[in-house]
């Protein structure tokens, strides 16, 4: 058992930016995703905990695309497949209204990533990174998302936050 597998648990944590679409007026709002390395085996690798849901699409997603992209970087560190915990932080409009959020779509691939690589290896991902992104195939391209500007203005706004990483605008020109 190596150093990292003796650890107590960890939750690896990542920004992300939550848009919640009207057309044009799209606001955006920063939050936290979270992902704990889970002791006891469960029927899925992956569970969803808290108050903010994911929807049945991106569940798939995150089990079919991100957790084998995850899991070839471990394998790579000749680390063992992991289970995970993942969860979100409800953020204060929808907590004061006791109400959850939905995630929803691709964007929060990246972040989702790099917090179950922190938990794995305990490595804190800083608080002033944001970062979005599609993680397109398993061997973990990573596409353009909508509503950048939205959330470069979010970013931009959040005192917290002093870098922004988002992939390339479209380079395969298929935009």
């Amino acid at each position: 058992m190596t150093d990292i597998e003796k650890k107590t648990a960890y939750t690896g944590r990542a920004n992300t930016v939550l848009v919640f679409d009207h057309g044009q007026d799209c606001t955006a709002v920063i939050t936290s995703l979270g992902a704990r390395v889970c002791e006891h085996e469960h029927k899925e690798r992956i569970r969803f905990t808290g108050t903010v849901t994911f929807s049945e699409k991106t569940a798939k997603h995150v089990r079919e695309m991100i957790l084998p992209v995850a899991d070839s970087i471990l394998n790579s560190l000749d680390l063992p497949e992991k289970c995970f915990e993942i969860s979100a932080v409800n953020i204060g409009a929808a907590s004061v209204n006791d109400i959850g959020l939905n995630i929803s779509g691709f964007s929060a691939d990246v972040p989702m990533l790099l917090a179950i690589l922190s938990a794995v290896l305990q490595i804190p991902i800083s608080d002033g990174l944001v970062s979005t992104g599609h993680i397109a195939s398993p061997d973990g391209h990573i596409t353009m998302v909508k509503n950048i500007p939205a959330k470069l203005n979010a970013a931009v706004k959040a005192d917290s936050i002093d870098t922004f990483i988002y992939p390339s605008t479209d380079p395969d020109s298929a935009l």
